[in-house]
C-alpha cells in the first residue's frame, strides 16, 4: 500500500512538472511536442483554445478506446496522469 501511494505520489509531481514544462517552456517559445501534447499545442497555436482542456478531451477520447484493450488497473493508472497534466495547465 506504502508503494502505491509513492507511485501516485510520483506520477503526480512528474504531471505537474510536465504541465509546467509546456506553459513555460513550450508554448512562449513557440516549440512544438508530439503525440496528444503536440495536437493540443497546435489547437493552441491555430485557434488560441487552452491547451489544458483540449489534452483533457483528447486524453478522455483515448482513454475511453484504450478501456478495450487495456486491464482495469492499468487504465485507472493512465487515468491519474491523463487528467492531472490538464488541470495543472489550466
Amino acid at each position: 500500500m506504502k508503494k502505491r501511494r509513492l507511485d501516485i505520489l510520483g506520477i503526480m509531481v512528474g504531471a505537474m512538472l510536465f504541465a509546467l514544462a509546456i506553459n513555460l517552456f513550450v508554448i512562449p517559445n513557440q516549440l512544438g511536442e508530439g503525440g496528444v501534447t503536440g495536437i493540443t499545442i497546435m489547437l493552441y497555436y491555430l485557434f488560441e483554445w487552452s491547451p489544458g482542456l483540449m489534452s483533457l478531451i483528447l486524453n478522455s477520447i483515448l482513454l475511453i478506446v484504450g478501456y478495450k484493450f487495456l486491464d482495469k488497473t492499468r487504465c485507472c493508472i493512465r487515468l491519474l496522469p491523463s487528467h492531472s497534466i490538464p488541470y495543472s495547465c489550466i
